[in-house]
């Protein structure tokens, strides 16, 4: 019997037609959004001004090596609080890349103490700019070498070496705070321009970055949350355990207060991760705190953790012990998507007590794209599909190449490419979604993206393989990338998709894939046929 004939005999409209009772994508100004790049040192995005913000973790050092140092004497925020003799403190900031702005660097501390550069900034210290807590740095990296290197030298123990910032060149303008000013880019009609060192404590963002957040109308914080734990293995549980505002780095997990000063800035609806480990008390407080803090007019969108259906990561393990433990089945897949299910709607309850407006929520279950009975076990269990407000995949098109297929694809020209691919690989992603999309409407719910966009990469031995690197380097950089994007979006909206939200807004390529719309903060859009396309098709959906 098929599935309508089944649907019709139970008294239910058959799934191909029923449409879902509320789509919280139809009052967004644009079907577009994205998600963000990690907040770490190597990251091209640079959201903040103050670099310090996103520095890696302190190296004990001492005077005669990098590291080996012992441990560093750490107040509760990260700084400083002393040093042993001989031992030294470092952190490294935009490590490794040179699309980081030439310019004065402005170093400002609290404290008393001594500190050096080293890397980019080597001998770089303007003398007749600088003074003990405020240091002028003369950097370029194409001339003197990617990356910077602090070092806290000396510290006074009574009076340590604190709050350090790190503030690019360059300022805002007073008439548009999205708008990045200097000596060659004044504001004109938009006001004096003000340096970051006048304006750093209320223009956290990046002028940059700012403006390259306009065109979406919500963001997915997953990576500032690093809920996959790329980063750190350390995990969030209790309320205490998150970033503070005062903590030393704002990475590789951000203060949910910078989530939300984000999206009120942008006026663009936060998408939040919640830890996968993190208990009822945590969701509750999070939820006060966006009820007192987000802009009245936006919602958020809440999921829990990030793609635990997925063995890759560590929510999918835990997830699993959970739910045997629990006795949700024998099966451990199946205990997986179980707990899954029932943790997301705990959290989601949590959540809300906390913002206390239902309205102001969406409740978002995720499953796998590729695999319509994930969201049946889901949806399914203990009627989590009564209580969701979406159900999102992530549909993107493209492939991971692996060794076995690594011969067919390393001979292949940038032409061949395009010729093979734009003729079947949207093709699969329409199977998807519509797999998908009959499950989801069974509950009344529409399919949203929180993922998406190409997904070209190299596994295992293609990982390493030059020939992959350079193909999917060309592709992502050709013009004709943009009108592929084009007809996937078509594709994803004529088959009945909502909110796509992009993965992600910036991020350097590599042999570990071409992820960003941009590939640096500040491209420009014709050097981004990812990023025009995005643009060029959320401004016609509106």
């Amino acid at each position: 019997m098929g599935l309508c004939a089944t649907l019709w005999l139970a008294g239910c409209q058959c799934a191909s037609q029923a449409r879902p009772a509320r789509d919280p994508s139809a009052s967004l100004r644009t079907p577009i959004g994205t998600n963000l790049d990690f907040l770490v040192d190597w990251s091209t995005a640079m959201p903040f001004v103050d670099l310090m913000k996103t520095s890696r973790p302190w190296i004990a050092g001492t005077t005669s090596s990098f590291d080996g140092g012992g441990t560093l004497d750490l107040d509760e925020h990260g700084w400083v609080r002393s040093l042993r003799p001989g031992q030294v403190a470092r952190t490294l900031m935009v490590w490794d890349m040179t699309t980081h702005p030439a310019g004065r660097y402005v170093v400002l501390w609290d404290g008393e103490g001594e500190l050096e550069y080293t890397a980019g900034a080597t001998g770089r210290l303007v003398e007749s700019e600088s003074r003990p807590g405020r240091h002028v740095l003369d950097i370029d990296p194409r001339r003197f070498g990617p990356g910077i290197e602090l070092v806290i030298m000396r510290t006074n123990p009574q009076n340590p070496v604190r709050n350090i910032r790190v503030l690019v060149p360059g300022g805002a303008c007073s008439e548009d705070q999205a708008r990045y000013c200097d000596e060659r880019r004044p504001c004109g009609d938009a006001g004096e321009c003000r340096s970051f060192e006048q304006i750093h404590r209320e223009q956290v963002f990046h002028p940059d970055f700012l403006r390259s957040m306009r065109g979406y109308s919500a963001i997915r914080f997953m990576n500032w949350a690093d809920a996959n734990s790329t980063i750190t293995r350390e995990f969030e549980t209790r309320w205490s355990d998150r970033t503070e505002l005062e903590d030393v780095r704002w990475g590789p997990r951000a203060p949910l207060e910078v989530m939300i000063d984000l999206a009120n800035r942008v006026h663009a609806e936060p998408w939040i991760s919640l830890p996968s480990r993190a208990d009822d008390d945590y969701a509750r407080r999070a939820g006060e705190l966006f009820r007192a803090r987000l802009d009245p007019g936006l919602r958020v969108w809440v999921e829990y953790s990030n793609e635990v259906w997925n063995s890759m990561f560590p929510q999918h393990e835990y997830a699993a012990d959970q739910g045997l433990r629990l006795g949700l089945s024998s099966d451990r897949y199946e205990a997986v998507l179980r707990y899954y299910s029932r943790r997301t709607g705990e959290l989601h309850r949590a959540f809300g007590a906390g913002l206390g407006d239902a309205s102001r929520m969406v409740r978002v279950y995720a499953g796998q794209s590729a695999s319509p009975w994930v969201a049946e076990q889901i949806l399914g269990f203990e009627g989590a599909g009564s209580r969701a407000d979406a159900w999102a995949i992530a549909p993107y098109f493209g492939t991971t190449v692996t060794g076995e297929t690594l011969p067919q694809w390393a001979s292949l020209t940038p032409d061949e490419f395009f010729a093979r691919e734009q003729a079947s690989a949207i093709d699969v992603v329409r199977e998807h979604v519509s797999g998908n999309l009959e499950i989801a409407r069974q509950y009344g719910l529409p399919l949203v993206g929180y993922e998406g966009g190409q997904h070209y990469v190299g596994y295992d031995a293609a990982q390493t393989d030059q020939r992959i690197e350079q193909l999917f380097a060309a592709v992502n950089r050709d013009a004709r990338m943009e009108g592929f994007y084009l007809r996937y979006l078509d594709a994803w909206r004529d088959a009945g998709g909502g909110l796509l939200m992009h993965h992600v807004d910036c991020a350097g390529g590599g042999r570990y894939g071409y992820w960003g719309a941009s590939e640096y903060l500040g491209q420009p859009d014709e050097e981004a046929p990812k990023r025009r396309a995005l643009m060029r098709w959320g401004q016609a959906s509106r």
